[in-house]
């Protein structure tokens, strides 16, 4: 890959949420300030919400506007921020680590003292880090996955296939996202008033006590939210090391797998699974229904997911199913 000059920028979107979260503690703060039956201690940490949170505006909206690169790279060195330029030669080992989905990708250099650091750094390395790192939060998914394949080149020792490894051998769960239900929850309920009113009182001539009425049209509601919660965190998918299981399908072996591709139905994506033996798994009535109409019983569907989680576990079927077209 060119590497003549490269800049990467910071994510505007990221900034935009920083900067409303920060409006959001602004707002909290002031109601603190001018609520009249508040005490001092309540009003001193509305004046402290307001500074603290107000410098955080400040700073992001720096940052947002800023025409500085976030990143710059060149054939002989990489700037990260306000940090001083970074020899490639200097350079001896990229150490990349993940927690919760976040990249943190830390510069392990030969001699520290031909370099100046910054405040942030030096208590970094007083802390144990090292002084030049980069977050995969402060970049877009794909100018991240740019600078880890020019940071592949670059700098060959570097333990990314160790996280891909950490990546392949490590459990996960996959929940569905939670505004479809949210909006079938609601409409379910907006509609039981008339439900009882019209075809319960009206139709059939009941005569119920006021009691016995408010204990019916609150006995549906509350099963449905009920359902809305087990429908929220029962996992989607779940993955171990050594199967994948989709819904309340049974458990697919990694290595009963030849194949992954992508499907269009309806205008809606679909990875769908291909199993090398399909005799050696229980099948549920949706999925022999599906193995009827030509279809692989093991299918996901990746509009069911956060784009975060999409992406992730994009990555993890890439590393277990080689033969795949998700790229």
């Amino acid at each position: 890959m060119d590497t003549e000059h490269i800049r990467f920028y910071k994510n505007k979107s990221k900034l935009l949420l920083c900067i409303l979260a920060c409006a959001i503690f602004i707002v909290g703060g002031y109601f603190m300030i001018i609520d009249e039956k508040g005490t001092l201690s309540d009003k001193l940490v509305g004046y402290s919400a307001i500074l603290f949170f107000g410098l955080g505006v400040i700073v992001f909206c720096f940052s947002l506007f800023s025409k500085k690169a976030y990143i710059e790279i060149t054939p002989t060195y990489i700037k990260i921020g306000n940090f001083d330029r970074l020899l490639w030669k200097d350079i001896t080992y990229l150490n990349a680590t993940i927690h919760k989905s976040t990249a943190f990708l830390s510069l392990e250099v030969k001699d520290l003292s031909k370099y100046k650091l910054t405040f942030v750094q030096k208590l970094n390395l007083y802390t144990g880090f090292s002084p030049f790192f980069i977050t995969s939060l402060d970049l877009s998914k794909q100018d991240y996955e740019q600078l880890k394949t020019i940071l592949r080149q670059r700098i060959p020792q570097n333990d990314f296939e160790y996280q891909d490894e950490i990546m392949r051998t490590s459990c996960y769960k996959f929940h569905r996202k939670y505004k479809l239900p949210l909006f079938i929850l609601g409409g379910i309920i907006s509609t039981i008033p008339l439900y009882y009113y019209f075809l319960v009182i009206k139709f059939y001539n009941f005569t119920y006590t006021t009691i016995q009425l408010y204990g019916f049209a609150l006995y549906i509601p509350c099963i449905f939210i009920l359902s809305a919660i087990l429908y929220k965190f029962k996992a989607y998918i779940e993955i171990t090391p050594t199967h994948i299981r989709i819904n309340n399908s049974d458990k697919l072996l990694w290595e009963d797998i030849i194949c992954l591709r992508t499907i269009n139905i309806e205008k809606s994506v679909f990875w769908v699974l291909e199993i090398e033996d399909l005799s050696k798994y229980h099948l549920t009535y949706s999925q022999k229904n599906m193995l009827k109409s030509g279809l692989s019983p093991f299918m996901i569907a990746p509009s069911y997911l956060s784009q975060k989680n999409c992406e992730q576990l994009k990555n993890i079927l890439k590393l277990h199913i080689t033969q795949n077209d998700l790229d």
